[in-house]
């Protein structure tokens, strides 16, 4: 079976697509979706089965853990524990955006998301659709990147379709993403912040942030 692909205008998005896509996830099923960073790999955060596709999708092993998205900061209060204020800094600076924040999780987030760790890294990504389609779904998602694992990242849609033709219930096209590459990754657990990935945001952005 051929996955559905529907093109979209990013600043404008059809809230017909948006129920679409909700209803995808909804019933478990997985959707692709353009985000600021890259093209990201989608299901309900909470629904331990639809997690399960998704690591087998991207032939990524079960010991690595995925990160999430919300669709706003003070929704990242429900899936975490303690918020330090340079995780606060960090969110006023750039989210949404670009980053991904490491933060312990509540028991909320299924152990499948974070491969049975207690930690949980979540976005918000700044796109309009993503955020509107999380006003709607009213649960997290997971939102790795579309790819098989260890391979580049997508950019765009026709990408995603060369490698998840078939394996996807739908793809959403919204063009080239704003940013072309990943999200930074920093861990805001303990007293200071670690950056574990650098991306579409500098070091130099983040320590100047916090300064």
């Amino acid at each position: 079976m051929t996955t559905e692909v529907i093109k979209i205008n990013p600043n404008r998005p059809a809230i017909t697509l948006i129920r679409k896509a909700v209803e995808v996830i909804k019933n478990g099923g997985l959707v692709v979706l353009p985000t600021d960073t890259v093209y990201g790999l989608a299901c309900d955060a909470t629904n331990p089965v639809a997690v399960a596709k998704v690591f087998f999708v991207k032939v990524r092993p079960m010991s690595q853990p995925l990160s999430i998205a919300v669709g706003n900061f003070k929704h990242i209060y429900k899936y975490v524990g303690n918020i330090p204020v340079s995780a606060k800094k960090l969110a006023k600076k750039f989210l949404p955006g670009p980053i991904t924040l490491v933060f312990k999780k509540s028991s909320i987030i299924p152990d499948i998301v974070t491969a049975g760790r207690d930690d949980v890294a979540i976005r918000v990504p700044d796109c309009k659709f993503v955020l509107m389609l999380l006003r709607y779904l009213n649960s997290p998602i997971v939102l790795p990147s579309a790819n098989i694992h260890n391979k580049p990242s997508p950019i765009k849609a026709h990408q995603v379709l060369k490698i998840l033709n078939s394996k996807v219930d739908l793809i959403i096209d919204g063009g080239k993403t704003k940013y072309g590459k990943e999200s930074t990754v920093v861990s805001c657990i303990g007293k200071k912040i670690k950056i574990l990935r650098t991306g579409a945001i500098s070091e130099k952005e983040i320590f100047s942030a916090l300064s």
